[in-house]
């Protein structure tokens, strides 16, 4: 007669909480990935391409600089010349952005 085995995973070291945190980012990617392409196509009847590449990455600004931020443990230093590239001070897209939106409205 056979004898049954079970499989067993090998030790890999890493704690259940770990294992859990590693699904949950990567369930949130996944979510977050999928939802985007429904905000863009909502946002792109409304806006022009150039202005929701804008958004979008004015959007992952507000959530990646913090994320820094607390991953550095707060030992990062922004200087006055960081602080005015965050803020959109460089007015290349903004001069652009406004141009774009001042045709849209008088379109109306």
């Amino acid at each position: 007669m056979t004898e049954m085995r079970t499989a067993t995973l090998p030790e890999s070291g890493v704690s259940p909480r770990s294992a859990m945190l590693a699904y949950l980012a990567l369930t949130t990617a996944a979510m977050v990935w999928g939802g985007s392409v429904v905000f863009q196509k909502s946002a792109l009847s409304s806006f022009s391409p150039f202005e929701v590449s804008v958004l979008r990455g004015l959007g992952a600004l507000l959530v990646l600089v913090p994320l820094w931020w607390w991953q550095e443990a707060g030992t990062v230093r922004f200087t006055a010349r960081d602080i005015l590239i965050f803020g959109g001070r460089n007015h290349h897209w903004s001069e652009s952005c406004h141009y774009s939106l001042t045709l849209r409205s008088s379109d109306s």
